[in-house]
């Protein structure tokens, strides 16, 4: 630069030349701040999809569990009585089986949606989130499989249901993005606690 302005002797040529450089660092600031928000935009979306699913696995939880134990309970005593007919306990232990089954059909297809959820590798968050609630459906799954035996320790499964149902509802109010006006707290809440 010094050799510019000793050949061609003009301040302004130099001036301009230490303005470049400057322009430079404005457009690199301002396609940071551009993909900045970006991220934010694509991390949110992110997180809406996958409480959205999570909230379809929840609802088909929801569900299963109540017919299933609504079989139990419509069966009771006679399904568990050594002095009921064996017809009747088989068809009562089918009236279980089936709920079970489709129950555990219908929050695998939930759960799948939860697995198809796709999240940027660095929100790291998200994708704990992710696995924590997939995780839970795949418990649940297993639950309802070994129901179908018609007598099913729920001290044990009580347990362990309860600690997944906490992971997976922790893990997703961790994913929560940056800047939530408590819709999306309010969302989660929703999910893993809804209004009795």
């Amino acid at each position: 630069m010094t050799a510019d302005l000793i050949l061609d002797g003009r301040p302004e040529v130099v001036a301009r030349r230490i303005r470049h450089p400057r322009r430079w660092v404005v457009g690199l600031v301002v396609i940071a701040a551009v993909l900045f928000l970006v991220d934010r935009w694509l991390q949110q979306r992110e997180f809406e999809q996958l409480a959205h699913r999570v909230a379809a696995v929840q609802a088909e939880i929801n569900y299963a569990d109540s017919h299933v134990s609504g079989a139990i309970r419509y069966g009771s005593p006679q399904l568990f009585m050594a002095s009921s007919p064996p017809e009747l306990r088989a068809y009562l232990q089918g009236l279980v089986n089936d709920a079970s089954v489709q129950g555990a059909t219908d929050v695998g297809t939930a759960e799948a949606a939860v697995k198809g959820v796709s999240i940027l590798p660095w929100h790291r968050s998200l994708i704990d989130a992710r696995d924590a609630s997939v995780a839970y459906a795949e418990l649940w799954r297993t639950f309802l499989a070994s129901s179908l035996s018609g007598r099913v320790e729920t001290s044990n499964w009580t347990a362990q249901l309860t600690a997944g149902r906490r992971s997976a509802n922790a893990r997703l109010q961790d994913a929560i993005p940056p800047g939530d006006r408590g819709n999306d707290r309010a969302l989660v809440d929703g999910i893993f606690n809804p209004p009795s």
